[in-house]
Formats: C-alpha cells, sequence, structure tokens
C-alpha cells in the first residue's frame, strides 16, 4: 500500500508537507504548484486516506469507526483518457470530498476492468459497492455496472439512460453553457470568424447556438466534429483547417488535450 513516505520521496517535499496537503485542502503549509504535485501523486500510486482509521482509541472510545469503501471509475477508452486533465481534476475532488466524509477511494478504474475481471474480483463478497464514474456513458454499460454498486453516481457531459434517471444519482456538466461562454469571450476579444474541433455533442450546440444568437454566419468548413478526443485528433482536426487557406481569426477547442495537439500543429 502506498504511503505518505513514498509520497513525500517522489514529491521531493517533508512528510509533514504531504499530510497537511492531504489532510487540509485549505492548508497554506505549500504552494499550489506543491498542492498539486502531491495530490497528482498520490492518485498515481493509489494511495488512500483513512481520515476516520487515524482517530487515537483514546478518541473514540471502543466505538467502532465506519468508513466506507468508494471506487471511481473512468469510463471512457483510456487512450482517450490518460491524457485528459478533465477526468484527474474530478478525480481529485472525488478524493478530498471523500477523505472530509469518511470514505475510503481505494481505486481508481479504468473500463477495461470491467472486461479483464478486476471490478469482479474486487467486489467479490461484498454485498454493496459504491461507485463514481467519469465520462459518458455508453448504453448498456450502467446495466453492467449495477451488478457489482447498489450506488452508484455519474458525473458526464451527457445524462444517463432515461431507464435509470430514477434508480441512480447524476452530476451533469454544462457543456452547451460551456462551449457558449468560450465563444462569449472570444467575441469580447472582436474574433468573429471563430472554427470549432471537437465532436458532435451538446458542445457544439453551444458553439451553433453562440452563432445563431450574435447572427454570425454558421461556416460548415471551419467546424470539425468528426475527430478522436486526444492530442493527435486535434492536431489533424488543426491540419484540416489551416489546409483549407480560411481566414479564421479564433479557434474553440472542446478539451485540453484536443486544445494542446491544435497548439502543437500550429508551431509546426
Amino acid at each position: 500500500m502506498a504511503t505518505l513516505k513514498q509520497i513525500a520521496e517522489l514529491a521531493g517535499v517533508s512528510i509533514t508537507t504531504v499530510s497537511r496537503v492531504l489532510n487540509d485542502q485549505n492548508s497554506k503549509s505549500a504552494s499550489k504548484e506543491v498542492k498539486e504535485k502531491v495530490w497528482n501523486i498520490a492518485n498515481d500510486i493509489g494511495y488512500t486516506q483513512k481520515k476516520a482509521a487515524r482517530l487515537t482509541r483514546e478518541e473514540m472510545g471502543d466505538d467502532e469507526i465506519n468508513v466506507t469503501d468508494l471506487h471511481c471509475m473512468c469510463v471512457r477508452p483510456y487512450e482517450e483518457s490518460k491524457e485528459e486533465p478533465y477526468y484527474e481534476q474530478i478525480l481529485e475532488g472525488v478524493n478530498k470530498a471523500a477523505n472530509e466524509n469518511n470514505c475510503i477511494l481505494y481505486n481508481r478504474l479504468e473500463l477495461h476492468d470491467l472486461d479483464n475481471g478486476t471490478i469482479e474480483r474486487l467486489m467479490a463478497g461484498k454485498k454493496a459497492g459504491n461507485l463514481i464514474t467519469m465520462g459518458h456513458l455508453e448504453p448498456g454499460l450502467l446495466k453492467r455496472l449495477s451488478r457489482f454498486y447498489d450506488n452508484i453516481v455519474c458525473v458526464s457531459l451527457n445524462e444517463i439512460e432515461q431507464l435509470y434517471t430514477d434508480v441512480y444519482d447524476q452530476v451533469v456538466c454544462d457543456g452547451f453553457l460551456t462551449c457558449y461562454r468560450s465563444m462569449e469571450y472570444l467575441y469580447k476579444l472582436n474574433h468573429r470568424k471563430i472554427a470549432f474541433i471537437g465532436d458532435g455533442d451538446s458542445r457544439l450546440s453551444g458553439y451553433r447556438e453562440f452563432l445563431r444568437m450574435n447572427e454570425l454566419t454558421v461556416d460548415e468548413s471551419i467546424i470539425i466534429d468528426d475527430i478522436v478526443l486526444n492530442m493527435q485528433g486535434g492536431h489533424e482536426g488543426m491540419d484540416r483547417l489551416l489546409s483549407k487557406g480560411s481566414d479564421i481569426k479564433a479557434v474553440v477547442c472542446i478539451c485540453e488535450r484536443v486544445a494542446m495537439g491544435a497548439i502543437c500543429a500550429c508551431i509546426t
């Protein structure tokens, strides 16, 4: 099991600093950069905090300490999610909230863990499981997960299948509004010919709606909505835009890794 000492050694800071960062998100014992480094290392090596278990017997008496086990799964293909800071930011928030509520975030799972038997082994002999999913759930995936988990919360840009809306909780990130506000920002900078690189989800709808509301021309030739959402896809999307010789003034990329790929294409 990963330890504070291991995290401290990897981060190049003291064990005391690591402990303060992980136990108090408002701690002023470290800079923002150090805090992010510590949390990233803790997540990477699978560190889990048993906050309730740190209390001494003198403080708790002989009362049993109730700790809830929690799993977190990225339900996008690993090739897609491994480069995406979006998922790491969600995971960091889950980890902090878990620590504050006597939960132990035991595992960050990937989609392939459902097929290779990892989840079945983890849940063997357990009556109920608690899971947070990150990313868009393909049809039928919730049904498969419900074999192992009674309590599921879904975090995504898209709503879950209608069949499960009264069964499981969901946190829906508003991709439409996010893209609309991105367009609003670029518009205030006096950009008018704004391209789009991404796919055809709610973010593209936000892009189109902003153009409509501001009576701007919808130029389909500068909308790239069929790429793979990774750096390579962003690079390819920008290459296609640049090859058109269009006089675009700005580009909306729907996620960080697509944006990084697009920037690399501009540089090269």
